[in-house]
């Protein structure tokens, strides 16, 4: 019988432009950067959606967004991180999200755009790039998808519906007022 499961997928969060001396790949995050990914993971433990598996891009913004996020959720796992998640597009993505353990319920992977749009898009619309739906993902957007599937590795695309999506100004406000959203979420 199909389990029905949530597929978070989280763009890193804003991070800063001008490194001195470093690579792309060694980009850090802004102060608000952080802010905004420690409000996801504070998101995703109060609405009891915090994940169970964590998929991460090597480069440091990513990785970065990944522990605030694990941190502030209550994850208590180690995060795992892939080189192919940074410029591998969205079929690196698929491949790795059909390798999960079957185990996770609540997986959370955290990469870049173009491939994390590319990836919800997909996995929404299936192959068809005339069907497919655009849409766009900010700095710390974060995308949650429900599958209905034995095992991981049968996922393919077309086979999610998107739930809802949110970005780190919607977050602040929830955040802010926080026991305005515990009510409407226990109604």
């Amino acid at each position: 019988m199909k389990e029905t499961r949530s597929l978070l997928i989280l763009r890193h969060a804003q991070s800063a432009w001008k490194e001195p001396e470093g690579s792309d790949l060694e980009r850090g995050l802004t102060l608000q950067g952080t802010m905004d990914a420690r409000r996801v993971g504070v998101f995703l433990r109060v609405s009891t959606l915090a994940p169970d598996y964590i998929l991460t891009s090597s480069a440091r913004r990513a990785l970065r967004t990944a522990e605030l996020v694990a941190e502030s959720s209550g994850y208590g796992e180690s995060i795992r991180v892939e080189k192919s998640l940074y410029g591998g597009g969205a079929g690196a993505a698929l491949r790795l999200l059909r390798a999960l353990p079957d185990r996770c319920r609540v997986p959370l992977l955290v990469g870049h755009n173009p491939t994390v749009e590319a990836l919800v898009s997909e996995l929404i619309s299936g192959e068809d790039s005339t069907a497919r739906a655009s849409l766009r993902l900010a700095a710390g957007g974060l995308v949650c998808l429900r599958v209905a599937l034995d095992q991981w590795v049968s996922l393919k695309p077309g086979d999610c519906e998107l739930q809802w999506m949110t970005h780190p100004g919607l977050l602040e406000t929830m955040i802010t007022h926080h026991d305005t959203f515990l009510l409407f979420e226990s109604s």
